[in-house]
């Protein structure tokens, strides 16, 4: 084994260079190099150590697939919040016996209208806004739209 002095040699990885080069210990503290100077582009820099970290014993990691699994759940949990809350506005809408009114952005609506989107399928208007725009709920959410545009 080398004997780690000041002055002498070693490999360590150059945050500048991008590469594991030679480097040479400036400062050295209970026999660990705690500062080091690349030989390439002269940067000193601090002695992190090998950059290998060991879980400590007796602790358990969290795996990535945890978060994963509870963000998966809040979002199915948001869209059947968001079915529920269609569902809701359409049955006091009466929307099983009503006319769906084709959406079109010449076309005018009130609240509480149902109206047939080509993509979105069929929603209800529950906000009607000053700038010409109307708040309309769908199975999928809500969904900000234009109207009376001409």
């Amino acid at each position: 084994m080398t004997k780690i002095a000041a002055g002498k040699d070693i490999d360590y990885f150059c945050t500048r260079c991008k590469l594991e080069l030679a480097h040479v210990i400036i400062a050295v503290v209970n026999h660990l190099p705690v500062r080091v100077k690349c030989n390439t582009c002269h940067t000193e820099r601090n002695w992190r150590g090998t950059g290998t970290k060991k879980p400590k014993a007796g602790v358990r990691r969290k795996s990535s697939s945890s978060t994963a699994n509870k963000k998966a759940t809040a979002a199915m949990l948001s869209a059947i919040e968001k079915q529920a809350q269609w569902k809701t506005l359409m049955e006091a809408a009466n929307a099983g016996s009503a006319d769906r009114t084709p959406y079109s952005i010449r076309s005018a609506f009130k609240d509480g209208e149902i109206i047939s989107h080509k993509k979105f399928g069929d929603g209800i208007v529950f906000d009607v806004l000053d700038d010409g725009k109307i708040k309309v709920c769908f199975v999928d959410g809500e969904r900000l739209l234009v109207h009376d545009r001409g």
